[in-house]
């Protein structure tokens, strides 16, 4: 029997020892940012709707603070530098102890993490209505809302909740932005007619399609290298001065040049 309670004991250090070293180490890979106060307890009076939110201005707090219902002195919040976060999940028979935050911090990915140690019992049947708020420093940015996990119940390190979407418009820093470049539309080749066959499809980028006047015989006209325009080279006939060709056009003045 001492032997078993030994073992579970070994078993129970271990895996409080090993959550603590992995939540560390999670720690130390992000930027931790202080908690300057908080408050607790179990009597408000908000219905709970939304459970869980933050409060960025003067107008929200009071508005909140009134459902709140509570017989205290609402606290003086410097808003231009802080912010509350307010966990309230409405009445209840469960009390929550402990209820704090443990961590604020920003993860590897740029992501605000707000993680919390909650543990729900039972509050013998009587109806119970808890409220965890915090200050904390005021930071833009959509804030990821975790418990605690409980090893024992084979829960992770980090057990989701919550995820409040910053609608203030306040652009985080440093924030990886993406910038998204709209292809060139590719352009259309264009038929040019040539004498003397089908038309020939000229290419995009401009490149002058040379035509020979002169066939059958030396001394006409003639591409020079890929992408050069031709160059007319030659006597003028006897039977036209004007017409820059070696021989009498072949295609009956279809592309006799007149000067």
């Amino acid at each position: 029997m001492l032997r078993r309670l030994f073992i579970v004991f070994l078993v129970l250090i271990t895996c409080i020892t090993g959550s603590g070293k992995v939540l560390h180490a999670a720690q130390a890979a992000a930027r931790v940012f202080p908690i300057y106060d908080s408050w607790s307890g179990f009597n408000s009076r908000y219905a709970g709707i939304p459970p869980c939110f933050i409060v960025k201005s003067l107008a929200e707090f009071d508005t909140f603070w009134q459902a709140h219902g509570v017989n205290e002195m609402m606290p003086n919040v410097n808003f231009g530098k802080t912010m509350l976060f307010v966990w309230c999940p409405g009445p209840g028979r469960f009390d929550y102890r402990p209820m704090k935050i443990e961590r604020f911090f920003r993860d590897a990915s740029g992501q605000l993490v707000i993680l919390m140690g909650l543990d729900r019992q039972k509050s013998g049947g009587n109806m119970r209505n808890s409220y965890l708020i915090a200050l904390l420093p005021r930071l833009p940015g959509n804030i990821a809302v975790m418990r605690v996990g409980d090893k024992l119940s084979g829960e992770a390190d980090c057990m989701p909740l919550y995820t409040l979407w910053d609608m203030s418009g306040e652009a985080p820093k440093n924030a990886p932005v993406t910038v998204l470049k709209v292809p060139p539309k590719p352009k259309k080749p264009v038929n040019v007619a040539v004498a003397g066959g089908a038309p020939a499809e000229k290419p995009a980028s401009g490149t002058a399609v040379a035509a020979t006047a002169g066939a059958g015989k030396s001394g006409g006209a003639h591409a020079k290298g890929a992408g050069t325009p031709s160059t007319a080279s030659g006597t003028a006939s006897s039977g036209d001065a004007n017409t820059a060709s070696c021989e009498a056009d072949p295609f009956k003045d279809a592309f006799n040049l007149d000067l």
